[in-house]
């Protein structure tokens, strides 16, 4: 987890300002029954954050650029989520509990990290 928290925070360091000025940053919190999380980014430095509760919740997020990170946290009966991450360093970490839990981790580029955890019941 530090790893991760370094990773992230040289990554922000290493950023010109002119990368600040080309980025995104999404943030989904959802409560409720079966909501569906759909983002897709663009820009040389990416960020999204999904925390979702109820339901079946489902999150897709797909990034394209430099430097991308997502995190999700989803809490349901059956919980689905797929991040598709394209470009030099790509940072992903899901956690999911419910009856069911599928995650789906597509990465391109130099730097890759996937962190997936799943507890069932």
């Amino acid at each position: 987890m530090k790893a991760r928290q370094l990773l992230l925070a040289a990554a922000m360091i290493a950023a010109p300002s002119a990368a600040w000025a080309q980025s995104s940053i999404t943030a989904v919190v959802q409560i409720g029954n079966s909501n569906p999380a759909v983002i897709n980014q663009s820009n040389q430095l990416n960020f999204a954050g999904v925390f979702q509760i109820g339901g079946s919740p489902s999150a897709t997020v797909t990034q394209t650029g430099g430097k991308n990170f997502t995190g999700v946290l989803q809490f349901g009966g059956n919980t689905t989520t797929g991040v598709g991450q394209f470009g030099m360093m790509n940072v992903v970490n899901i956690g999911q509990v419910g009856r069911t839990t599928n995650a789906s981790v597509t990465q391109f580029g130099g730097i890759n990290s996937a962190s997936v955890s799943q507890f069932g019941h």
